[in-house]
């Protein structure tokens, strides 16, 4: 009896996935309008994030903003007049979420500027935000964005700040704890400076060495999978949202990035954008050279601080 390879296995769990995945159930709600109109991708090396691994030959079908396959290439009919790309040589993922974000335009910058912040993150692949701080003016925002009036990622707003004051909006309470994790983990700072500083020495003995230790470990080898799931599929897990979004599969938005190299060879390669799809609609990489042209033009003209 012959064994089946892992990737017929992915393509069978694929194959399953579209029957019970292709017709999102009516409690389903969208946070960013839905693009009327079929897009197919061909030929494409997709990064699904079901799984940390890269199917070659793909065909992604999309219908009316979500994704109704996905197939081998040449497995499926394809519609007339659907609009083709070409992802020959490239790599399809997911849509990146950014999970802790402030916009300028929360303190002195005009509001009017706000969907010009929102258009550079799109055009850098980031199709789902977290506001952390909430104001009125987010939901606003987030109400044009569903609404198609702006476009824009799907915008997560979290509560008012507790302290209640118009000002507190703007401001960001940091604890030295926080800022030690933040620059040893996040930053790779040297362990010579970590031990410098003044909380350090708070830290039980044992704890320090558990630190060092981790913090040691995480550098030596840092964790690529880990990475590309903390801004796709954990996202969505943590949002209850994953049902929506954060993975490649049948009945889900169509929110993805075609890149032209491999995420999976350097995470780097998640910044060499050649297109973003947000609700289906097609963001060409000379649409996303304008945005973020344009938003540099209009934010940098601000009042110089």
């Amino acid at each position: 009896m012959r064994t089946p390879s892992a990737v017929s296995l992915i393509w069978t769990w694929i194959a399953l996935a579209s029957v019970s995945l292709a017709a999102p159930s009516a409690a389903q709600t969208s946070r960013t309008g839905l693009t009327p109109g079929t897009v197919v991708i061909s030929n494409v090396g997709l990064v699904p994030m079901t799984s940390d691994t890269l199917i070659q030959g793909t065909t992604v079908l999309i219908r009316d903003g979500r994704i109704a396959a996905v197939a081998r290439d040449g497995s499926i009919r394809l519609p007339s007049g659907a609009r083709r790309i070409d992802g020959r040589g490239k790599y399809l993922i997911p849509g990146l979420a950014d999970m802790h974000v402030h916009l300028y335009s929360d303190d002195e910058t005009p509001d009017s500027l706000a969907g010009d912040e929102l258009g550079v993150m799109l055009a850098n692949g980031v199709t789902a935000i977290r506001l952390m701080i909430g104001t009125p003016e987010h939901l606003e925002l987030r109400r044009r964005i569903e609404s198609g009036g702006m476009l824009g990622p799907q915008l997560w707003v979290a509560s008012p700040q507790f302290m209640g004051t118009p000002d507190g909006n703007s401001r960001v309470v940091t604890t030295p704890t926080l800022t030690m994790f933040k620059e040893a983990f996040g930053l790779g700072q040297p362990g010579q400076l970590i031990r410098a500083r003044p909380e350090w020495g708070m830290m039980p003995a044992k704890e320090r060495s558990l630190y060092l230790n981790a913090r040691d470990h995480y550098w030596a080898n840092p964790p690529t999978e880990a990475r590309r799931r903390a801004a796709t599929r954990n996202p969505a897990e943590f949002l209850h949202a994953l049902r929506e979004w954060g993975t490649i599969e049948p009945g889900k938005r169509a929110d993805l990035v075609l890149l032209s190299a491999n995420p999976l060879e350097d995470i780097r390669n998640t910044t060499r954008i050649e297109g973003v799809l947000i609700g289906g609609r097609w963001l060409e990489p000379a649409v996303l050279r304008r945005m973020v042209l344009t938003a540099t033009q209009r934010l940098g003209a601000g009042p110089a601080g």
